[in-house]
């Protein structure tokens, strides 16, 4: 009865997501190439038969096959059991015909293995278990205890999402010389050049805006752009794989360049608790000669604490990091600064739950608050510059997994990150910019920004025309040199400084929010096995800015050698202010911060094929995206088809799914045990 109500659950959620797999993908069908059209028709039909079929793996997988070289016992129906500290409940199923077997949807760690035959006889050995990776374990049974066990597999394995895949655990993080952050640990990618590029990252082939990363999956790519600006933890992660290439149609990877996904740490049994601190102080390192000059000290605190709530059914994770910086005795070309301090408060918690034995679920949530104060006061700049700045970021994962008997599944993710940012300048000024209105100049540092102008030489070959332009320039020039400039190292004033009060008023608010939900089955026949995955995922991207300029902005003498006018002579001017659109007010009304969004319903299918010595991958991702705007609304009267409406969001473009397909191909060859081309 058991066994058919199974077979039942898996036909049933099988079926329903083949339906909702063609309904989107008919207007792609409609407009197909010959070959895409075959795979996505193959994956659509595969998804109604309702056979005993093995889950795709999304954490890690442990998979093998049970021999009897002597035939003195039957290699089907052996009962395969794996436990962990990390599991709540062991994960069980038996072997197939052929005595292979799989036990899917594991949380990275130690497992120990027992098989028990039908005679009643009992094999047991370890193994572990790594991030979006398969170990495997080849029992060749013997009588007695002369049994050989296999183990394949190492820090580094090849087996995941893709054909370039790398995993490794955190004993690799806790002894690699990386620092504290996310970014930092991209350092150890195996097989991606770093790059000191602190916005980009490394691309791995590609512009580092083309790779994805997670953490606990959920995307923390920035939203619109695809830099990676998060700076989670690392002492919390336990495992991390990356993809660098060839892959599957699993994980909605639409990466150009490389995938990152890491796994947070998750608790036991046991209870577990640890506190450190760590300190580098400014006494540890020489202080600089010249740039800004001030002494730094670093702090770290991480504690962390985890162990069960149930017993074999509940358990919890908890941690906290405070890093801080200070920099005391700062000093730039004009003099004494104000000194500088970040520091960040993060808290994360995280729940896995396994009421059956079929049924694992993790909750979890990141919370980060970062302040800093003093900043973006450089070598040449005055101490009122300076600008103060928070930044709190949210992380929530929720995901499951249910296993549909021995060979199905299905799993669902819903992931929401969100990062909001604002800025701040420590003066602020009364002068309010107004179109028409001018500048006091004779109080330049009390307008906005104001870059102090060198005077400038001659350049060679000068014309009587160059030379008499240079001179006025150098006329308005020097005075303000002489009122604003820095003292040089030879005792002389110079330009080329910054006074005033810092420029810009900043908030920017990224979000992103997403929903998958994925079936992973298996067709299991004499000669090939078909592993089977469908997927589909919707996410919305969001970003909300709201930028103001502090008095006018950033001002700069130009003195009539031109400004940045395009066409326009704009040989007449002496000074050019650079304003934030959304500072003025005109017939009483302001610009609204500006919201952009952008959604993505992503679908996949991917075919796994066993044959022999060779894997097969046939896949194919398509996908739908959506840009919308602000300010318009839709208007058949007019000839543009919009009139303005502030503030209102409209679709500005949709791509079509038919123009947005990525079909995935690979083939591995095993030519001898455990090594594969």
């Amino acid at each position: 009865m058991n066994k058919e109500l199974t077979s039942l659950k898996a036909c049933f959620a099988g079926r329903y997501l083949s339906g909702e797999v063609r309904r989107a993908i008919r207007q792609s069908w409609q407009n197909r190439s010959t070959s895409t059209a075959a795979v996505m028709f193959a994956g659509a039909v595969a998804a109604g038969i309702c056979a005993p079929v093995q889950a795709q793996q999304i954490t890690g997988a442990i998979k093998g096959q049970v021999t009897a070289p002597a035939g003195d016992v039957v290699i089907s129906g052996v009962e395969v059991v794996a436990t962990s500290d990390v599991m709540p409940k062991p994960r069980s199923t038996t072997t197939r015909a052929d005595g292979t077997f799989t036990l899917n949807f594991l949380l990275p760690g130690n497992y120990d293995v027992v098989f028990t035959f039908a005679d009643g006889s009992v094999r047991k050995t370890t193994t572990r278990v790594l991030l979006e990776q398969s170990s495997v374990v080849n029992l060749a049974y013997e009588s007695a205890k002369e049994e050989v066990i296999e183990i394949y597999g190492s820090a580094i394995v090849t087996e995941g999402d893709s054909s370039l895949t790398n995993s490794f655990g955190e004993d690799v993080i806790a002894n690699m010389p990386i620092g504290q952050s996310y970014r930092d640990m991209l350092k150890i990618l195996p097989g991606v050049e770093y790059s000191e590029n602190a916005t980009l990252g490394p691309s791995a082939g590609g512009s580092g805006v083309d790779n994805s990363y997670a953490l606990d999956g959920v995307d923390l790519s920035l939203p619109m752009f695809g830099n990676l600006s998060s700076e989670p933890a690392t002492h919390d992660i336990a495992y991390v794989s990356v993809d660098r290439g060839g892959a599957k149609a699993i994980g909605f990877n639409r990466s150009g360049g490389f995938a990152v996904n890491s796994a947070s740490k998750s608790g036991t049994n046991e209870l577990h608790a640890s506190l450190e601190y760590r300190l580098q102080n400014a006494d540890f390192s020489a202080t600089p000669v010249d740039g800004v000059i001030s002494e730094i000290d670093r702090s770290w605190v991480i504690a962390s604490v985890s162990g069960p709530i149930l017993q074999d059914q509940l358990f919890f994770y908890g941690s906290y990091f405070r890093p801080e910086v200070t920099g005391e005795d700062k000093v730039t070309a004009y003099g004494p600064a104000k000194p500088y301090k970040s520091v960040r408060d993060e808290f994360f918690g995280k729940v896995t739950w396994a009421p059956t034995d079929d049924i694992l679920l993790n909750i979890s949530q990141r919370v980060s608050d970062r302040e800093v104060d003093g900043s973006s006061i450089g070598e040449f700049e005055t101490d009122s510059v300076s600008l103060g700045a928070e930044n709190q970021t949210r992380i929530t994962s929720v995901d499951g997994s249910w296993l549909l008997g021995d060979t199905s599944s299905l799993s669902f993710k819903y992931a929401k990150y969100t990062e909001d940012g604002s800025s701040a300048p420590d003066v602020a000024l009364d002068v309010v910019p107004v179109l028409g209105g001018s500048l006091d100049i004779n109080n330049l540092d009390q307008m906005g920004y104001f870059g102090v102008p060198s005077i400038r030489d001659y350049p060679d070959n000068a014309t009587a025309e160059d030379i008499a332009a240079i001179d006025a320039f150098n006329a308005g020039a020097a005075p303000l040199v002489a009122q604003l400039g820095f003292v040089g190292n030879d005792g002389e004033l110079r330009g080329g400084g910054g006074v005033g009060a810092y420029q810009t008023i900043n908030n920017q608010d990224f979000g992103r929010e997403s929903f998958q939900v994925e079936f992973d089955t298996e067709i299991y026949t004499s000669e090939m096995t078909h592993f089977l995955h469908f997927g589909a995922r919707w996410s919305e991207l969001r970003e909300d800015v709201a930028r103001l300029s502090n008095g006018w902005g950033r001002i700069s003498y130009v003195g009539g050698l031109g400004a940045d006018g395009g066409e326009t002579d704009f040989t007449n001017v002496f000074y050019e202010a650079e304003i934030q659109q959304m500072s003025f007010v005109q017939d009483g009304e302001t610009v609204p911060p500006i919201t952009s969004f952008a959604e993505s319903i992503d679908i996949e299918i991917n075919d796994e094929i066993e044959h022999g010595d060779f894997t097969y991958n046939i896949g194919v991702v398509i996908s739908r995206d959506t840009m919308f705007g602000q300010g318009l609304r839709e208007n058949s009267s007019n000839v543009s088809g919009y009139e303005l409406a502030p503030g209102e969001k409209y679709e500005m473009y949709k791509t079509d799914w038919k123009d947005m397909v990525q079909p995935r191909l690979g083939i591995t060859w095993e030519y001898e045990q455990a090594s594969t081309v």
